[in-house]
C-alpha cells in the first residue's frame, strides 16, 4: 500500500483507515512496521484499531465465551517453568526470542481487547433486553421495586 496522507485539518478517509488496519492484520499486528509503511504514527494506528474494535457489532455467544476461557487458560499455562525453559532454549537456538515475546505481547493485547468487547456486548445485550419489556413486565418490575423499598 502506498503511503497515505491527510491534508492538515482534514481527517483520513474511512478507506485509508480500513486499508491500514488490513495491513496491520496482515503484518501480524506489528504496529511499528505498518505505521512506517503507510506513513502514520504508531499512536494514530493504535487509535484507529481501538476505534474499529469499539464499533464492532458483537453478540455474546457460547463459542466466544469458550474461546476466551480456553485462550486465557492457554496463556496461563505459558507460566509453566518447564515450558519457559524449553521456549528459551528453542529461541536461543534460532536466535529470535525477541520475536516470540513480541508475539505473546500481541496475543495478550488481542485477548484483552476481546474481553472488553465481550463485556461491551453483554452490557448492550442487557440494555436491549430491558428495552424489549412489555408494559406488564415493566409494571411488575416497578411493583417489585416498590415492595423492596417498603420493606426497608
Amino acid at each position: 500500500m502506498k503511503r497515505i496522507s491527510s491534508r492538515q485539518g482534514h481527517p483520513y478517509s474511512a478507506r485509508d483507515k480500513e486499508q491500514a488496519l488490513f495491513l496491520l492484520d496482515k503484518s501480524g499486528g506489528n504496529f511499528k512496521k505498518t505505521a512506517e509503511e503507510i506513513g502514520v504514527t504508531v499512536m494514530t494506528l493504535r487509535n484507529w484499531r481501538n476505534e474499529a474494535i469499539r464499533n464492532l457489532p458483537i453478540s455474546v455467544t457460547e463459542e466466544m465465551e469458550k474461546f476466551t476461557k480456553d485462550t486465557w487458560k492457554n496463556i496461563h499455562s505459558l507460566n509453566n517453568p518447564e515450558f519457559i525453559e524449553d521456549l528459551k532454549a528453542q529461541a536461543l537456538k534460532k536466535g529470535n526470542i525477541k520475536e516470540i515475546f513480541a508475539g505473546i505481547s500481541i496475543l495478550v493485547d488481542k485477548l484483552i481487547s476481546l474481553t472488553r468487547l465481550k463485556e461491551k456486548a453483554a452490557k448492550e445485550a442487557e440494555s436491549v433486553e430491558e428495552e424489549n419489556l412489555t408494559e406488564e413486565e415493566i409494571e411488575k418490575q416497578i411493583a417489585e421495586e416498590e415492595k423492596k423499598k417498603g420493606k426497608k
